[in-house]
């Protein structure tokens, strides 16, 4: 049997392969110095096409010339059994630092250490500083960052180095240092981004175990991680896996999306039943089926919009457990609201539209019985899951669409069968 495809499939095929060539062409274009730095440049899709291209060999050789928290990003992408094979052709001081932040859990602070950077004593003199910035310069071939430390051991902070080019300094100590912010590797990223979002710090301190320091992070690089961290919580709410990329294969993109799709049609199914109910009303008032999209649509949109604001005020820590309860009562108050000034507007032109004053009286109730629902479980949904350790953006958009449908239809219908029958 021959298989055939349609012409758009084949020329989709064919850009998608010239790219891969294309990319694999300009990498290996790029000097040594370079190749960190291409790498880098990619999204986690196109850096692993690279990757997969590659040779054992020509991946060890960019990650010799990549920062320890660069190289970790790139080697997560691999599989375990090609990582070890990679790790074996670096140098052993690399290797083992690069093994000890694999070690760590995935999204940790642990995960983001950069390893460049010097620890000093606060009574050290400008020569002490000078010979242990050429030493690592020397070593690694890169400008650390600079952590001053008290007789004790505690850290007092950042010396930033143009400080030293700048400003005739001959001790360390008495200076003014920039804030070190310290976190624990165990630490989320997301509160993490949460820990440094209005602090000056443009470094920051992470520590092991024994509050031993294993490096540091740059906030400047937390901007890829708040990319990364939007673009997954952006995915989850639409019920996608972060995983699906614009150019896979149309069977790997069923295969992410068709779980969520087939809980949703379980869900409508459930609000056809209550529909179904009201088979005698609709028939004999048959205009009510021309609303009922009206009425569902509404709710569904409001409880969109509460489940935004409730699923970004729990990732930010906006939302603490003292204030839920306040926050719930806002959002029905807005519900109510809403529900009274579009319940009026569309019970005016449904009275109008079809001369019937007790038709735009059930829309005007059952629009607002279905407003306030979806300020309701737009709001309660979140905190639920939230509670019970699932993450609110990826399942509350569901529970939320059924529960203005069902309800909605319900009040809409059970209103028109006591008021039009």
């Amino acid at each position: 049997m021959k298989v055939r495809f349609l012409p758009g499939t084949l020329k989709c095929y064919s850009g998608y392969m010239n790219q891969h060539k294309k990319l694999l062409e300009r990498y290996q274009a790029a000097s040594n110095e370079e190749k960190p730095h291409f790498l880098l440049g990619l999204n986690r899709y196109w850096r692993k096409q690279l990757l997969y291209q590659l040779s054992d060999e020509e991946i060890a050789d960019a990650l010799t010339y990549s920062d320890e928290d660069d190289a970790v990003t790139s080697l997560d992408i691999l599989s375990t059994h090609r990582r070890e094979g990679i790790l074996k052709l670096l140098h052993h001081s690399k290797s083992e630092k690069l093994k000890q932040l694999l070690s760590f859990a995935h999204h940790t602070a642990g995960r983001l250490v950069d390893m460049n950077f010097i620890e000093i004593k606060e009574d050290s003199s400008r020569a002490d500083l000078e010979t242990k910035l050429k030493n690592h310069y020397q070593t690694t071939g890169k400008s650390p960052t600079i952590i001053v430390e008290n007789k004790e051991g505690k850290i007092l902070g950042q010396l930033p180095i143009e400080k030293l080019v700048l400003e005739e300094v001959k001790s360390l100590k008495g200076l003014r240092l920039a804030p070190l912010p310290v976190v624990k590797y165990t630490l989320d990223q997301e509160h993490l981004i949460e820990k440094v979002v209005g602090t000056s710090a443009r470094v920051i301190v992470v520590s092991d175990k024994e509050s031993r320091i294993l490096g540091v992070i740059r906030t400047k690089n937390l901007l890829g991680v708040l990319e990364h961290e939007n673009t997954e919580d952006f995915y989850k709410f639409a019920g996608l896996p972060i995983a699906e990329h614009i150019y896979d294969s149309p069977l790997r993109s069923v295969r992410l999306r068709s779980k969520w799709l087939i809980v949703n049609l379980f869900t409508a199914l459930s609000a056809a039943f209550v529909v179904s109910m009201f088979r005698e009303t609709l028939s004999q008032v048959v205009i009510l089926a021309a609303f009922m999209p009206v009425v569902a649509g509404m709710g569904g949109n409001a409880g969109t919009q509460t489940l935004a604001v409730m699923v970004r005020g729990l990732a930010t820590g906006e939302i603490k457990a003292k204030s839920a309860m306040s926050v719930v009562v806002k959002e029905l108050s807005a519900g109510f609201l809403n529900g009274l000034i579009t319940g009026l507007i569309v019970g005016i032109i449904a009275t109008i539209w079809q001369g019937s004053p007790l038709l735009g009286v059930v829309l005007f109730f059952a629009m607002m019985i279905n407003l306030v629902v979806a300020g309701f479980f737009g709001a309660i949904i979140p905190l639920i899951l939230k509670a019970v350790r699932i993450d609110p953006a990826v399942a509350s958009s569901i529970f939320i669409t059924t529960a203005t449908d069902i309800i909605g239809f319900l009040a809409f219908l059970s209103l028109a069968t006591l008021l039009l029958l």
